[in-house]
């Protein structure tokens, strides 16, 4: 079997976080996801900070996997929950031709995919520690379409344990008792049934989600994409649905950058800091 090349798959991925709101988490990520990646399809992986208030995440376009439609990275040891996890700093994974870095400092979660000289040269300035994974745990991530599996089976599992015990207690009580394992087991597959519908409306109707997570989609969105063509923002603002803000970027990036930051914004060149000022 060929060896699935990883460079381009690490290139599409992309680290962010979002604060750990009492509204769908995963609904907001997938949001900011589809907007940045210009896709529906994606697999990604998610995990909260130590304090829970924050949740970070990968992202990436499930067609950069190929036939496979399997992606798990060691990368995953920057998330805090990872059991070699080592806390802040650059999680480094050095490969042939190229490295992949996620920076951990904080809020900030960052992922830099690049050639490996390239790379090094960057976190050099971070000053953080720099903690190599090629020995940790990879971790999954996983597709819309395969989180919901997962949560179907779980419940699935969870069906199948209580119509043992009813089936158990049948043999016991006897027929009354396997009457109403019957209306018990029609309830479980209508239950089953709803929520089914439940979890497929949460992965194919996300244009659903509150007010917030679209404020926190749309924020998020604009700062994955600067902070992947290591830029910053200056200024932000959101006023109900009316959104202006000031970011800077490197002046090599290309026009995808700038586009992936909306429509009615204007660039210019600060020559004298060698950065464009994008500005809505």
């Amino acid at each position: 079997m060929n060896k699935i090349p990883l460079g381009p798959i690490y290139s599409t991925m992309m680290a962010g976080s979002v604060i750990n709101h009492s509204g769908d988490v995963e609904k907001s990520i997938f949001l900011i996801s589809r907007e940045v990646l210009h896709t529906d399809k994606l697999h990604t992986l998610v995990g909260l900070s130590a304090d829970g208030l924050h949740a970070y995440f990968f992202a990436l376009p499930s067609a950069a996997l190929h036939e496979s439609g399997k992606f798990e990275t060691p990368l995953a040891a920057a998330f805090p929950g990872h059991p070699d996890h080592k806390g802040e700093g650059v999680y480094l994974l050095e490969n042939e031709g190229f490295s992949c870095a996620i920076i951990k400092d904080g809020e900030k979660f960052q992922a830099l995919t690049n050639k490996a000289d390239v790379v090094l040269n960057y976190i050099h300035d971070l000053n953080l520690p720099v903690h190599n994974v090629e020995q940790a745990k990879p971790w999954a991530l996983e597709s819309a379409v395969g989180r919901y599996r997962r949560m179907a089976d779980q419940f699935s599992v969870r069906t199948i344990k209580i119509g043992a015990v009813v089936t158990a207690a049948a043999a016991v009580i006897g027929l009354g008792a396997m009457v109403t394992e019957g209306v018990m087991a029609a309830q479980l597959r209508s239950d089953n049934t709803k929520t089914a519908d439940q979890l497929n409306s949460v992965v194919m109707k996300i244009e659903h989600a509150s007010p917030l997570s679209r404020q926190l989609a749309q924020f998020q969105k604009i700062s994955s994409t600067v902070v992947r063509a290591g830029g910053w923002i200056d200024a932000y603002e959101m006023k109900g649905s009316n959104e202006s803000f000031t970011v800077s970027l490197p002046e090599w990036v290309t026009q995808d950058y700038i586009n992936a930051l909306g429509t009615g914004t204007r660039a210019d060149k600060d020559t004298a800091n060698n950065i464009i000022r994008v500005v809505k």
